[in-house]
């Protein structure tokens, strides 16, 4: 039974994998992640997300890239934006192709920075929107043409060289096992599990879920949590109405003081400060 949260992408043609769609608003906040490439090119308005467990902000022009095996989610606070969706399948091109893009993502690690402010990066993908939308003849060899002039840009001036993770088998099979807590941790950051039972949703013993859960995600699962509570406090701290306290327990903090010691840590300035900053 596939997992609940492993999005199979459905493409109109299957032996065409690109698939375009507008969607108005940030609709949804549930955690996904699949393999397809998925570029969301930004309208209007402002787009968040979280990858992995950073927040990424993008306005109208600029490109949200989420990689192969990135779990994801909106973040739906304040004014929604409006954005074009490509998915692109990692089978688009050939194998024999010097853009094979399942051995750059999968087998050597690859990756586009999630933010991508690049201008010309936009403009061939709101042509290859365009071409996807015209019907015309031939529109599939042009959107193939479109799409490696695409990744010609990405790979020359985006690739997020500090990420580069190897191999991504033994990752997606150990985080195929955890993905249940992962999505838990993501989605209800505020609230607390015990290692019994997030172990449980995995349908795992504590040991062994803890063991791979380090192995997949390369941080304990409290730190895993943390960190998405340290982000998203980040995106509270512009509301002038809350004070820190609120804050704290907003993002599941019971105690404020270990919450200004945890987020001090996280980004070198007191969440007081932090406040002052971001609020204005």
């Amino acid at each position: 039974m596939p997992l609940q949260n492993q999005e199979k992408m459905i493409f109109e043609k299957e032996d065409f994998p690109i698939r375009v769609s507008f969607l108005p608003s940030v609709n949804s906040t549930n955690s996904l992640w699949h393999e397809d490439i998925e570029l969301k090119c930004v309208l209007s308005g402002q787009v968040q997300m979280m990858i992995d467990t950073e927040i990424i902000t993008a306005g109208a022009g600029d490109i949200i890239f989420i990689n192969p095996h990135q779990i994801h989610s909106n973040v739906t606070l304040g004014e929604e934006g409006s954005y074009q969706l490509i998915i692109l399948g990692l089978d688009l091109f050939a194998p024999t192709d010097t853009l094979d893009l399942r051995r750059l993502f999968l087998e050597e690690g690859m990756q586009i920075k999630n933010l991508v402010q690049n201008s010309m990066a936009f403009s061939i993908a709101e042509r290859l929107i365009n071409e996807y939308e015209s019907h015309q003849p031939y529109s599939q060899l042009a959107m193939e043409g479109l799409a490696k002039e695409l990744f010609a840009v990405l790979l020359r001036q985006e690739q997020d060289k500090g990420a580069l993770r190897g191999s991504l088998k033994g990752h997606i099979k150990f985080y195929k096992t955890i993905e249940p807590a992962v999505v838990k941790l993501r989605e209800c950051y505020d609230e607390s599990f015990s290692g019994d039972e997030l172990a449980g949703f995995c349908k795992l013993n504590r040991h062994y879920f803890c063991r791979i859960f380090k192995q997949a995600m390369g941080v304990t699962p409290i730190q895993y949590q943390n960190a998405c509570r340290l982000k998203m406090a980040d995106i509270f701290m512009k509301d002038m109405k809350l004070s820190i306290s609120e804050i704290a327990h907003r993002v599941g903090f019971e105690d404020e003081a270990y919450f200004s010691r945890a987020y001090k840590k996280y980004r070198g300035i007191s969440p007081k400060q932090a406040k002052s900053t971001l609020s204005k």
